[in-house]
């Protein structure tokens, strides 16, 4: 009778030791398959530069600890995606960019500003331009060669500020009228040339023997429009006007440009 109290108790205690065992077995393997909290690298984007104007390209680079990070998903918010690490900005406006990867901490927003950077200085002071126009004004003869004189004008919205020039373009083939195209303006009537500054025409004449220039450095072909009105979609225009007074007006043209043949 003892025997089997004794037998009965060992079945006990080894059934309460299996039992036990496996609950810290269970235990143990619920700990081992519990995921583990990992602290992600928070990616660093960079862009080249932080301002531009219509057309300009932006290079972006994204690293994660100082290292160069490839695969990376590049956004402008709200809009799209990113082909590549390059943007070219369309239009102006303020744009924000982020860059996301798998396994990584979503990275810091880049702001770019994309502005008119049509404006001119004078006096210290800077004036907005917002529009370029060519009027054709007349067939000019020096020498063996036949120039077409235009009327460079530019203007603001309000026309608060305006410059207005008549420039030369030296036809290719005596017989036919050249459009306006890019180049070192290299003959101006700059002594007749008007300048009107916030409302007010200036007083100010050119110094012949100053360092004047107009350079227009790019101008599109002129698409035509109908009733002998044309349109250069991008024009870039640099210029610098020193006057007698010892003070200057210099600037800047970025945009669309027109042309007409309209009499004035």
């Amino acid at each position: 009778m003892i025997n089997k109290i004794k037998h009965s108790l060992l079945l006990g205690i080894s059934s309460v030791f299996i039992l036990f065992n496996l609950a810290c077995s269970s235990d143990d393997n619920e700990t081992k398959t519990d995921p583990i909290d990992e602290v992600k690298t928070k990616l660093e984007l960079t862009v080249d530069k932080n301002t531009g104007k219509v057309g300009t390209s932006f290079e972006f680079t994204v690293k994660a600890n100082g290292a160069i990070v490839e695969g990376v998903r590049i956004e402008l918010i709200g809009k799209y995606p990113l082909e590549k690490n390059t943007w070219v900005a369309l239009e102006e406006g303020e744009f924000l960019f982020k860059a996301t990867k798998v396994g990584f901490e979503e990275s810091n927003i880049i702001k770019v500003n994309i502005k008119n950077p049509s404006l001119f200085t004078y006096d210290g002071k800077e004036y907005v331009l917002n529009s370029l126009r060519f009027n054709f004004k007349t067939p000019y003869a020096y020498g063996p060669y036949i120039y077409d004189i235009y009327n460079m004008i530019l203007k603001s919205e309000d026309n608060k500020n305006t410059i207005e020039i008549q420039v030369a373009f030296l036809r290719e083939d005596n017989n036919v009228i050249i459009n306006p195209f890019a180049h070192q303006v290299e003959f101006a009537k700059w002594a007749e040339a008007t300048f009107i500054v916030n409302g007010q025409k200036l007083n100010e004449v050119i110094n012949m023997e100053s360092k004047t220039f107009i350079n227009i450095k790019k101008l599109d072909a002129f698409d035509d429009l109908g009733d002998y009105k044309y349109l250069s979609p991008v024009t870039e225009i640099d210029f610098l006007f020193q006057f007698e007074s010892g003070k200057e007006l210099k600037g800047e043209f970025f945009g669309k440009a027109s042309l007409d043949f309209v009499r004035e």
